[in-house]
């Protein structure tokens, strides 16, 4: 490969510097002239208020002029008057009031005056004024001669207030005050003016500097913008140069090579020469000069288009060995839909392969190779297929070697018997919602019944059948309407518990046929009964380790109690359900039960007896007894007793709604709880015995026991 100019590279500091320092001095002018604004703002503020209190106590100067006059014709008036007449008093009041508003005048001019020389606040014409000292010599001069001039005026204006006072006015007086007062007046109200021209000088001043630092920093954001353009449409021309080198000195090993390669830079992005062969393994066109993950967005994931982006910066960083890292590549198998010439989408499989090139010691591309590994994926795909089918028959068969044929034969035909229920449930004409959904809650308890026995044998492959099928009957119990067309997944889960059910017995068969050896097991109820025992006892084990707990199981009465084959099988199935629920939702754990001063180790009893014609199954555990204060929340939650007051429910009552379909006060779902239909199973499979009933006791932080009646 060519080795590229040196003289073409620039560092990110050198290739951004002309761009960054020019918006750095922009902000920093934007800043500077937001500060001269406010602070000019402010000032022509503090001088307004100064201009605006003097404009006001211009106009009341003209207003105490009025006033005085206004005292003078009344007064004159009262010289021709009769004594006592109602002209007179017309008269006398209407002095009084000019005698009122003079004293507010006189009172708000000497207020303002005092305000207009020292600043500060006062109360004006029942206002609050505040203002600040303005420094300027000649307001402060003017506002000193206006105060001189008012403070004898208002001597004189008190004086006649004094005489009116009494209704000691008379003519002589007020022409003496009206004469002085033309004087003070035009006195005053030129220095309120002059005090008002150099105020509004200086507000015009600091307008002026106001628009003058506007214009000088717009001017300079204007030239500091043209040559940020100039600097970025400079580095455009000599990224366009550098990109035409490097599609130079890359186009002869591009057009040679039969696999597809592309060049990748620091900035992610695909180098203009590609070789030929990438054309025709790539489904993407014209991915030269796009970035890296624009062009593989639409064949991957979200997460592993992140992690592309993440390999490939690292592929960057020479403090990461290469070697180190080649194991996290995210598209070292990629698998896609290509659409062949039928029209038709076929899969196939692409791996990615990404080398540094280097040039003088610094990483400057990354060189990426495109294979097209169809062939060898389905040729690992069917050897790993192969691989897991023998892998999971040896699983089963191991397990089966283990387990005692009668048990095991009793598990496949209670298997059969399941999907036979399931398939006849399948088959049963549902139109209405109702019908639909009971058919649902139907499929959901044998499905779970038949995960609660296989959990009990450790067939985990049937477990995980299982789960599946209860994860689509999840899926169906949350849709608003159903249909018929719904029940497809479940019919396939069907398929896969018969298919399952089919190996097994093959390998039932295949054992009977080839072992001369094996030991022969009556089948009779005793044999039968210890099976079932043994096969509780595994279980609780198993579950009890999984839920971090400790239990001892004693079970009792099993043997020789005369019941046959299938009524052994239906308490066996009551069992598992209730053993389960005991484990996960009464037994607590270890730590739990010494604080409660209880053994570490639960114990459940599972006693069968007889009396007369009738058998009892007592089932009973020392745990933390049945939560009523969470099966009430569920209850609510559930939606099926909304207009029931939850809350006055009784205890049995309460007791009787565990066996509702879905309710479970498990916090989460796990292979031993959290589904709702263990309760469900028992009460189906307490009716399939003759008179079977169920009874419930239960007290907190002590015991929980079920105790079911049957007869013969």
């Amino acid at each position: 490969m060519a080795t590229q100019n040196p003289q073409v590279r620039e560092s990110s500091t050198g290739r951004y510097i002309g761009i960054i320092a020019p918006l750095i001095l922009i902000v920093i002018i934007i800043a500077a002239t937001v500060g001269v604004i406010y602070k000019n703002t402010q000032e022509s503020r503090k001088v307004i208020a100064v201009r605006d209190l003097a404009n006001e106590q211009a106009a009341s100067i003209q207003n105490l002029k009025n006033i005085v006059y206004n005292l003078d014709l009344y007064a004159r008036d009262l010289t021709d008057l009769d004594e006592g007449s109602i002209e007179q008093e017309d008269a006398l009041e209407e002095i009084e009031l000019e005698s009122r508003n003079l004293q507010s005048v006189q009172s708000s001019l000497s207020a303002s005056l005092k305000l207009l020389s020292e600043g500060g606040t006062a109360e004006i014409n029942g206002k609050t004024v505040s203002i600040e000292k303005v420094d300027d010599e000649r307001v402060f001069r003017d506002v000193e001669g206006a105060q001189a001039t008012w403070s004898e005026y208002s001597r004189l204006l008190t004086s006649l207030n004094n005489e009116i006072a009494p209704e000691n006015i008379t003519a002589e007086t007020t022409a003496f005050v009206t004469d002085y007062a033309r004087t003070f007046n035009e006195h005053l109200v030129l220095s309120l003016s002059d005090i008002n021209g150099y105020l509004q000088e200086r507000i015009d001043k600091n307008d002026k500097l106001t628009e003058n630092v506007e214009l000088i920093a717009i001017a300079a954001i204007v030239l500091l913008f043209l040559y940020i353009i100039l600097v970025s449409v400079s580095s455009l021309i000599r990224t366009d140069k550098q990109l035409g080198q490097a599609r130079q000195e890359m186009r002869e090993i591009m057009n040679s090579v039969q696999e597809g390669l592309f060049l990748i830079s620091s900035d992610l992005k695909v180098g203009h020469e590609t070789s030929r062969a990438l054309r025709r393994i790539l489904p993407v066109k014209q991915i030269s000069d796009k970035l890296f993950d624009e062009v593989i967005e639409p064949l991957v994931n979200a997460t592993d288009l992140t992690n592309t982006r993440r390999f490939i910066k690292q592929l960057f960083n020479k403090n990461v060995k290469q070697d180190l890292v080649d194991d996290l590549n995210p598209l070292r198998r990629l698998s896609i839909a290509i659409e062949n010439e039928s029209g038709l989408f076929e899969e196939r499989f692409l791996s990615f392969h990404f080398t540094r090139v280097m040039e003088n010691k610094q990483i400057s591309h990354i060189l990426a190779s495109v294979r097209d590994i169809t062939e060898s994926v389905i040729l690992q795909q069917q050897l790993e297929e192969e691989r897991n089918q023998n892998a999971a028959y040896t699983e089963m068969l191991m397990k089966v070697l283990m387990i005692d044929q009668n048990l095991l034969a009793s598990f496949i035909s209670n298997a059969q018997k399941i999907a036979a229920r399931i398939n006849d449930t399948l088959r049963k004409q549902a139109s209405t919602q109702p019908e639909l959904r009971d058919k649902v809650d139907t499929i959901f308890r044998e499905v779970h019944s038949f995960k609660g026995e296989s959990s009990a044998l450790g067939f985990e492959n049937f477990v995980k059948i299982a789960e599946e099928a209860e994860n689509k009957l999840k899926v169906l119990r949350q849709k608003t309407l159903l249909a018929g067309d719904d029940f497809l997944g479940v019919a396939i889960s069907l398929d896969a518990i018969v298919s399952a059910n089919r190996q097994l017995q093959l390998i039932q068969s295949r054992l009977q046929d080839f072992s001369t050896n094996r030991k022969e097991t009556s089948a009779d109820s005793a044999s039968i009964g210890q099976l079932i025992v043994t096969q509780l006892e595994n279980f609780a084990s198993q579950v009890a380790e999984r839920n971090g707990k400790q239990v001892q199981l004693v079970a009792t009465g099993w043997e020789n109690n005369g019941l046959n084959k299938d009524t052994l099988n239906v308490l066996k199935e009551i069992s598992i359900q209730l053993l389960r629920n005991s484990v996960v939702h009464g037994i607590e754990k270890p730590d739990v039960r010494t604080k409660q001063e209880k053994p570490e180790v639960g114990q459940i009893t599972v006693a069968l007896s007889q009396t007369g014609d009738q058998y009892e199954l007592r089932f009973e555990d020392d745990g933390a007894g049945i939560d009523l204060d969470a099966l009430r929340a569920k209850l609510k939650a559930s939606g099926q007793y909304e207009g029931v007051d939850v809350e006055g429910l009784s205890k049995q009552e309460l007791y009787r709604s565990i066996f509702m379909s879905g309710l479970s006060t498990a916090k989460q779902e796990s292979e031993d709880a959290g589904r709702g239909e263990g309760m469900g199973i028992v009460k189906d499979r307490i009716r399939d015995l003759p008179g079977g009933k169920i009874a419930i006791a239960s007290l907190p932080s002590k015991f929980t026991r079920f105790v079911v009646r049957f007869n013969r």
